[in-house]
């Protein structure tokens, strides 16, 4: 499937929810991120990705190669 295979691609062992906020945070001009989940695990998971540094700009463009072919 490829949500799990871009999910790798951003982080090893990710989910692909974690690598889609991790995504989201490393984009340049992104200053905030809206989350919202009912579950205290996905909050954690979450504020765990949050404090990871942003993606390298290389990891990000072969993100949005998969995504636009």
């Amino acid at each position: 499937m490829v949500t799990d295979e871009l999910a790798q691609l951003i982080a090893r062992g990710a989910s692909p929810a974690e690598a889609a906020l991790r995504v989201t945070a490393s984009a340049p001009g992104v200053n905030h991120v809206i989350l919202g989940s009912g579950r205290a695990q996905r909050w954690e998971a979450a504020q765990h990705v949050l404090t990871l540094p942003p993606l390298p700009d290389k990891t990000l463009r072969e993100v949005i190669d998969v995504l636009g072919a």
